[in-house]
């Protein structure tokens, strides 16, 4: 019968040894601390790349050489890069190898050799250019307040020129609203007279023929 005891101690026993396990295995992934780009150029001119993990490991007849976390196509073993050759990830906290590799050639290790390659110069337009907008945008940078209310000084009297044409203008519209106001009402009592007219106009009797209506 297992007691209460030999359980938790059975218990404390696989704990430790799972986390013991995990943390040990996170080291020995944690060790390939290389991040490789194999460019491989095949028979028939097909380059194909591979992207693996390595780490520097010594031989028995102690020579080091980089071995991949895991094989990739016929690529496990790689020889130990120079260090003008390996950057720098300062994200992953990782070094960067790329290389090339061929059947006549082997491995070759891509250097930048102190510079960028695969651009071309900027031609005189170009430069031109870019001279320009960088003296604009300095000058955007160093252009005090001062000159800055200046420049929108113009607009700002632009403004109140038209603010103050439009109150103008609604001063002088405002009498002739008034008067127009004044003949509608005239208009709508020459209505109500014609109106009156036409109703006792329609309610007459026309007597003809000297004839007496009856009492």
């Amino acid at each position: 019968m297992v007691t209460l005891m030999g359980l938790l101690f059975w218990t404390a026993t696989f704990v430790i040894t799972f986390g013991g396990g995990l943390w040990l295995f996170a080291m020995w992934l944690k060790s390939f601390d290389f991040k490789l780009r194999i460019r491989e150029i095949t028979s028939n001119k097909v380059r194909l790349i591979h992207d693996a993990k390595g780490k520097i490991v010594t031989d028995t007849s102690n020579v080091q050489y980089l071995k991949l976390f895991k094989k990739k196509g016929q690529h496990n073993d790689l020889p130990l890069p120079p260090p003008d050759a390996i950057d720098y990830d300062p994200y992953k906290k990782k070094k960067v190898v790329e290389l090339w590799y061929s059947d006549e050639t082997g491995y070759v290790f891509v250097k930048d050799q102190g510079r960028v390659e695969g651009f071309h110069p900027f031609t005189t337009n170009q430069r031109t250019l870019m001279v320009n907008q960088l003296k604009k945008k300095d000058a955007r940078k160093k252009t005090p307040l001062s000159e800055i209310v200046m420049q929108l000084v113009p607009w700002v009297m632009l403004l109140a020129i038209l603010v103050s044409f439009l109150l103008f203008v609604g001063d002088a519209v405002q009498p002739m609203i008034e008067l127009g106001d004044k003949a509608q009402g005239w208009i709508d009592k020459l209505d109500g007279v014609m109106e009156k007219a036409l109703m006792l106009e329609n309610n007459c009797q026309v007597i003809s023929g000297g004839e007496t209506p009856p009492p």
